[in-house]
């Protein structure tokens, strides 16, 4: 098992979405350690944001997550999935492209809801609000 101790909580693919309630890494990578061994198989019934499923892969374990939740399934999904460096490369090439025709609107309205703010941050709301005001406009 690796030793990750000393690292941040964000380390690899942990960074990639805030998460409330999450393990953190440490934490799992140390229950992993004491009771799997490589090759074996794990379940996790309320996988979250995927950190259980990411520390398998780190260490050789093979692991199915579960949760009900949409933006859990798309988080762990995307933090454990495997990509070729030719897709990443086709990804931030996509990015960069957009960033440069879409710039962002600054007359969008941002809905407001409860707990808008504890899950997600500004930036987000504003490009969210961007894309289905987008998607609205597409649509008709």
């Amino acid at each position: 098992m690796i030793d990750n101790s000393q690292q941040s909580t964000t380390y690899f693919t942990h960074g990639f979405h805030p998460y409330p309630a999450k393990f953190t890494p440490q934490l799992v990578n140390k229950y992993l350690s004491s009771y799997c061994k490589r090759g074996d198989f794990i379940l996790d019934p309320f996988c979250g944001s995927g950190t259980t499923m990411v520390e398998g892969a780190i260490n050789g374990i093979n692991s199915v997550g579960i949760d009900l939740n949409p933006i859990a399934y798309i988080a762990s999904k995307a933090k454990t999935n495997r990509y070729e460096e030719k897709d990443l490369y086709l990804v931030d090439k996509i990015i960069d492209k957009t960033r440069k025709i879409n710039s962002v609107s600054t007359n969008i309205e941002i809905p407001n809801f409860p707990n808008r703010k504890h899950w997600f941050q500004d930036n987000v709301c504003v490009e969210l609000a961007d894309l289905k005001a987008r998607i609205n406009v597409s649509s008709m």
